[in-house]
């Protein structure tokens, strides 16, 4: 993991490292190829849960990636955490493996609003005290 990204992340209880193993779970039983910048945080906390200055984070632990997805990877989310609050993270494979915000009552590609291009600008953007939902609609 970029050791910059975890200075953003100091509020975060971080985990054990995934196995290779695990990781490789995911990506044979959904069916996709995770971003390598997910892999490599997984591969030094599985997961991690806390407060970014005012706002709450958790990412899910590799067999609550797995456990948690299944119909919604199949429509082109791989959904990887929440932010406790009714939003739900997931990488929308329409957009690249963009980072996205989908409410929990609409798991639909396309649905989502628009978080970062990629893993790192996620947990960059993350570390402030706004989550996705409310930065997209000040844009």
């Amino acid at each position: 993991m970029n050791a910059n990204i975890t200075e953003f992340l100091g509020g975060l209880n971080f985990g054990a490292p995934a196995t290779a193993g695990a990781l490789a779970d995911i990506e044979t039983g959904l069916g996709v190829k995770l971003p390598r910048q997910y892999l490599a945080f997984m591969a030094q906390s599985d997961g991690a849960e806390g407060y970014t200055d005012e706002a709450y984070l958790f990412l899910w632990p590799s067999r609550e990636v797995l456990a948690l997805n299944g119909a919604a990877a199949e429509g082109g989310l791989v959904f990887f955490g929440t932010d406790g609050c009714g939003a739900a993270y997931a990488f929308d494979y329409a957009r690249g493996a963009a980072v996205v915000a989908v409410p929990f009552n609409s798991p639909k590609p396309g649905r989502g609003a628009l978080c970062a291009k990629s893993f790192y600008e996620f947990l960059i953007r993350r570390s402030g005290s706004r989550h996705c939902l409310q930065q997209t609609a000040s844009r």
